[in-house]
């Protein structure tokens, strides 16, 4: 949906990034699945500490970078645009991304 290419089969993924919540992965799993959305469509929700978000962004983790670079904040946009720059400069380094994979470019020869 954050792309534009939703279809009757498509699915809505939220990455919830917060300080307070459970360290064990399987509470905050069931946590996510007490939440009602309120919309009809399949919603994947994918709960993260902002350290480690923050982690993921610093070792270019496919899904902190997805977020950044497509990602529509539906609350907490200071959080997400605190990170911003360093998702830039990756990109500005040439952090690029394909159909399928995030990659540097190569520097071409002068």
């Amino acid at each position: 949906m954050a792309k534009n290419t939703d279809r009757i089969e498509s699915d809505v993924d939220i990455v919830i990034v917060g300080g307070d919540l459970p360290d064990n992965l399987s509470q905050r799993l069931r946590l996510v699945g007490e939440l009602k959305f309120g919309i009809p469509v399949s919603i994947d929700a994918f709960p993260y500490t902002e350290a480690e978000f923050e982690r993921m962004l610093d070792n270019l983790h496919v899904t902190a970078l997805d977020c950044l670079y497509e990602g529509v904040p539906l609350h907490g946009k200071e959080y997400f645009d605190r990170l911003l720059p360093k998702f830039e400069a990756y990109v500005a380094r040439g952090l690029r991304r394909d159909k399928i994979a995030w990659y540097f470019e190569k520097k071409k020869a002068e």
